[in-house]
């Protein structure tokens, strides 16, 4: 009796591209494009295989060279996906997966977006290490 090799039964199937998403990670980007040049191509050439609702290209240096593409469905990301991997753009073989998480543009639309909540560990810490330089708490200024 031959054994199946696809996993356990309701399993989904991870490939190399990730977990099929509405949005596509895309890198390998020319990092020498004005950020709006960017997006403009980037659309013009995605649009294509279907609804385009957001590009996200940050030029930071984390994320030079990477953008964000969020299709309105999933088959539309896929066919992209298929289409244009490895895809000669302004000079440099595009590489093109799915994104890790669901994009904000998407939370929102679902109604599941949760807005970042505020780091506030730093302001006790200050108050703390205000007084250990000065030996007191600062006090309230008075006029």
């Amino acid at each position: 009796m031959a054994m199946s090799a696809r996993g356990p039964p309701g399993a989904v199937a991870v490939s190399k591209e990730g977990i099929p998403n509405r949005t596509l990670y895309v890198r390998n980007l020319p990092d020498k494009l004005q950020k709006e040049d960017l997006k403009r191509n980037l659309y013009m050439l995605f649009a294509t295989y279907g609804v385009i609702l957001d590009i996200v290209a940050l030029k930071t240096m984390k994320m030079r060279g990477q953008a964000h593409v969020v299709f309105r469905d999933v088959d539309s990301s896929t066919q992209a996906m298929r289409a244009l991997q490895a895809f000669t753009f302004f000079g440099k073989d595009m590489q093109i997966t799915y994104a890790k998480t669901k994009s904000d543009t998407i939370a929102k639309l679902d109604g599941t977006y949760k807005m970042p909540e505020p780091e506030r560990e730093d302001q006790p810490e200050q108050a703390s290490a205000q007084a250990i330089g000065f030996g007191v708490a600062p006090e309230k200024a008075t006029c």
